[in-house]
């Protein structure tokens, strides 16, 4: 499999496109996972031991081949994704970063996932649930598949119903009035935990 869509990010040299149709991959948010590194970096230092690590939508692998190249802190990963696609393209960014025997793959709904870990008593010390719109569906099962003293990594694609664009998405999703303002980005990380 090989694909004319190359980038990089961080240490990372992904494929971005897989051969038969499209695999969503969000260049935008390099800031989120950078930050993702950082406080798995920050929790290693902190544990001093390997961390066992989850990426709850891989995607196109980008989380988790950073993680394992640029921090010292992860034994293994764990990659999700529900998308054959996605994790195809996933499994083929990890052998062109050499990290293949370091990621473990799976292919399930990520709440099936997460609950799955939770049945085997496999807690993860660092559980990213990136999601694409809210991550309400999923936070139930994330809490029950972190480690006690884990730490669960959340950033959502739903910025807009959060900070009120479109004014009922809001409502609708999370049960709650959002605003535009200068302050709706902390507004909405609130409204994401109270529910």
């Amino acid at each position: 499999m090989s694909s004319a869509f190359e980038t990089s990010e961080g240490l990372a040299r992904l494929r971005t496109q897989h051969p038969e149709g499209e695999v969503f991959f969000n260049p935008k948010g390099k800031l989120a996972r950078s930050l993702g590194v950082l406080a798995l970096r920050y929790e290693g230092q902190q544990r001093g031991e390997p961390l066992w690590v989850a990426d709850v939508f891989t995607g196109i692998g980008t989380r988790a081949i950073r993680y394992l190249l640029e921090t010292q802190a992860v034994e293994q990963v764990h990659a999700n994704d529900f998308s054959e696609r996605a994790l195809a393209l996933a499994k083929e960014n990890a052998r062109l970063n050499g990290v293949e025997d370091r990621i473990l793959f799976s292919r399930k709904e990520a709440n099936r996932f997460l609950w799955h870990a939770n049945l085997q008593e496999t807690f993860y010390d660092f559980l990213d649930l990136d999601t694409f719109g809210s991550p309400t569906p999923y936070l139930d099962s994330a809490f029950f598949a972190v480690k006690d003293g884990g730490l669960l990594y959340l950033t959502t694609t739903d910025l807009g119903p959060l900070c009120g664009v479109p004014k009922r998405a809001a409502y609708r999703h999370y049960g709650a009035a959002a605003f535009q303002w200068k302050g709706c980005h902390e507004s909405g990380a609130r409204t994401v935990i109270a529910n």
